[in-house]
């Protein structure tokens, strides 16, 4: 009976060490990474496959891209995809190598029929001029910057639903005009020019500046305790609700332009200065990595590369990471690799001041000449109906279903005034 017991517990142990699979099987992995309107990215991998190798990936039996791996794991980006479809796709080898089926739908399109309004601040002799604008809600929208009214200066408007109202927003009744704003919540915004000024419930609560601090360029919080600015000579500071922090950036550069995650874990600032490099820097845990700074393609105007001016920074929700430079908005994703250059006409201008969004397929930029563009996911439309040479957009808000752009109509130098243009899909 013992040795019965002892030669079955042999076939057993046998048994569970003979795999199941050969030790030298081929394999690929097909791994949808991220998707839009009109393309898709995937992760290939592969397994016991020599590599550079070709392999091909196909809708149900029909080719519809090949390329090359040239390491174990890579990354390839399909395009040409339909807006709102369904998609099977699976990966396949020369050597008869197949992945599982992937399958996914492209995002759809947004609108681009819109209607815009425009409103004119300021009157008399003097000058106005917007420079940023927030929107909290459709009856609650922020704009700042330089207004006179019959000779009264403000630096602050306020639509409440049915009209634009002068606001000031002063230190000690001392005006000064503002460069930004920055919404913490419905009734409390932070907006700054010279100084940091809290403005909640109607009332000025003064946070001043940090020591040796020029011009605030940009405005970044994730509450009222815990905020960043950025502004000329590469300055960024941060704030804890007690003091200032001088955070080391690596650069000299005039940074004009931020943007963060809905969490506030991760903050991305650009910057460019005439005969200085552009930059790009990533703020995580209080600490700032210059992870772009390049002189020499500053001038150049490719859609293959990263190139132009910097002058604007974005995220869509997915995190994939936007650059508005001189001559097109490139989308470098979440880790740089296959920079892609969304406009695509080198003949003709896209606003360059500014770009803002609700998500991938509906992004906005705005710029001089009163250029205002959309990009629904998978094509753009330029507004002619606001273009003007007299007209230069500054700022830029979009939320859910509004887009509000703010600047200056030019008239005589004396009595130019602020512009606000407004749409509601």
């Amino acid at each position: 009976m013992k040795k019965v017991i002892y030669l079955i517990l042999v076939i057993l142990v046998s048994i569970s060490c003979d795999s199941t699979e050969p030790e030298n099987e081929k394999r690929a992995d097909f791994k949808l990474t991220d998707s839009g309107c009109i393309e898709a990215s995937f992760e290939v991998s592969v397994t016991n496959i020599n590599y550079p190798a070709k392999f091909s990936i196909y809708q149900e039996d029909s080719l519809y891209y090949s390329n090359i791996i040239n390491t174990e794991i890579d990354t390839f980006i399909v395009e040409n995809l339909e807006p709102k479809t369904n998609y099977a796709f699976y990966l396949s080898f020369s050597d008869d190598i197949k992945s599982e089926v992937v399958t996914f739908t492209t995002l759809d399109t947004t609108s681009h029929e819109l209607t815009w309004q425009n409103f004119f601040i300021g009157s008399g002799i003097g000058n106005s001029f917007l420079k940023d604008v927030a929107i909290i809600n459709e009856n609650n929208i922020w704009a700042v910057g330089q207004i006179s009214v019959d000779e009264e200066k403000y630096n602050a408007v306020h639509w409440n639903g049915s009209e634009w109202e002068p606001t000031e927003i002063f230190i000690n009744n001392v005006y000064y005009p503002l460069n930004t704003i920055f919404v913490l919540d419905e009734n409390d915004i932070l907006v700054a020019n010279l100084s940091v000024i809290r403005y909640k419930d109607d009332k000025v609560v003064y946070y001043g500046s940090p020591d040796n601090f020029g011009r605030i360029k940009s405005i970044w919080a994730n509450s009222a305790e815990d905020f960043y600015i950025v502004g000329d000579d590469g300055d960024l500071r941060h704030y804890n609700g007690t003091e200032w922090k001088k955070i080391y950036t690596g650069t000299d550069v005039t940074l004009t332009d931020m943007w963060g995650d809905e969490d506030g874990d991760v903050i991305w600032v650009c910057g460019q200065e005439d005969s200085k490099p552009n930059v790009l820097i990533k703020i995580e845990d209080e600490k700032a990595n210059l992870v772009f700074n390049d002189f020499e393609t500053k001038n150049h105007k490719s859609l293959n590369y990263l190139s132009g001016r910097f002058y604007s920074v974005w995220m869509d929700n997915d995190e994939n990471l936007y650059q508005l430079v001189s001559h097109t908005l490139f989308r470098l994703g979440n880790n740089f690799s296959n920079p892609k250059a969304l406009w695509r006409d080198l003949d003709t201008k896209i606003g360059i001041l500014k770009v803002r969004g609700t998500d991938r397929n509906d992004i906005y930029t705005i710029g001089t000449r009163g250029i205002v563009d959309h990009y629904n996911g998978k094509d753009w439309k330029t507004y002619t109906e606001l273009a003007a040479t007299n007209i230069k957009y500054y700022g830029l808000s979009v939320k859910n279903n509004i887009t509000v752009a703010v600047g200056v109509y030019r008239t005589n130098g004396i009595e130019d005034r602020g512009i606000i243009s407004l749409t509601k899909k």
